[in-house]
């Protein structure tokens, strides 16, 4: 595998244009189903530990690949037509790891921090959301911040589904499943296997919760499904219940507690959208957005 990536990295330079196409874009939503067995490439850079940002997958019908995620934030609902490649290259991982230097997993201290950073989800959220597609599976590990700057990338598109699709007919076995990880999914898409863009602002509203709670809501080991469910629906009141001293005094602030009760709503059509929940924040933060 070694010996692949460094051939990569080469093979990349000589390819500016293919570099700068990926960068440029985000890539590419219609993420095939099919695909998600032919997983080359995990989110790691083996030579030093750091991010790698694209998942490489081969497509079943013809030697090529499709590309996962990438950055920054531009929507494109079709894959690029890339180069075709051969099937000694596919264990190739395109190394584009200096682009994301001082990136963390989502883990503000500050209320302030976090109101940063769920504007700028927001406004990712709200993008994908009006191409209606739905993440489906954010969770802190999944939304990558760069350390100064407070700059959001959104990654893993691989539970992401365009909603209000007919469902194909070989995707009939999971018809009622949910994907997303504990304890972030939505339990009204967890409990109907029916997905929806405010499947993803719950998702957020666990994250931010979780995280500013002195003590998380949540158990670390994942219950039973029944018992998983028993406890998304008793968050909300729970959390509309707790008092300043519930929360870590760092991370405490009445305007960003306002805005996670908005998305933790059990009936999606009261939960906050995306664009709304970011217009809430830039007033709190003091700015103006620029509708297109």
């Amino acid at each position: 595998g070694m010996c692949a990536l460094t051939s990569l990295v080469d093979f990349c330079g000589e390819q500016s244009l293919f570099l700068n196409e990926i960068l440029s874009c985000y890539l590419p939503l219609s993420v095939l189903r099919a695909c998600r067995s032919h997983v080359v490439v995990k989110a790691k850079d083996l030579r030093n530990d750091s991010l790698v940002v694209l998942k490489v997958f081969m497509t079943a019908d013809e030697p090529g690949f499709r590309l996962e995620w990438a950055l920054p934030h531009r929507f494109s609902c079709h894959p690029l037509p890339l180069h075709r490649i051969t099937s000694k290259d596919l264990y190739f991982v395109v190394h584009v790891s200096p682009f994301l230097e001082d990136v963390v997993h989502c883990s503000p201290q500050t209320s302030r921090m976090w109101l940063e950073v769920c504007y700028r989800l927001f406004e990712i959220l709200n993008k994908l959301h009006l191409a209606d597609w739905a993440h489906l599976d954010i969770k802190p590990s999944n939304v990558l911040v760069r350390k100064d700057s407070l700059e959001v990338f959104l990654i893993d598109f691989g539970c992401a589904e365009k909603i209000g699709m007919d469902l194909e007919l070989d995707d009939e076995d999971d018809e009622e499943s949910s994907s997303g990880t504990y304890p972030f999914t939505d339990p009204v898409y967890f409990e109907t296997g029916t997905p929806s863009t405010k499947s993803d602002m719950w998702s957020v509203g666990v994250m931010t919760a979780q995280a500013i709670l002195a003590q998380p809501y949540f158990p670390k080991k994942r219950p039973s499904p029944a018992e998983f469910l028993r406890l998304s629906k008793a968050f909300p009141d729970y959390f509309n219940q707790q008092t300043r001293a519930s929360f870590k005094p760092e991370s405490y602030d009445a305007d960003l507690v306002e805005v996670i009760k908005h998305l933790l709503v059990l009936d999606p059509n009261q939960r906050w959208s995306a664009q709304i929940a970011q217009q809430r924040i830039s007033e709190l933060l003091g700015r103006t957005i620029f509708v297109e």
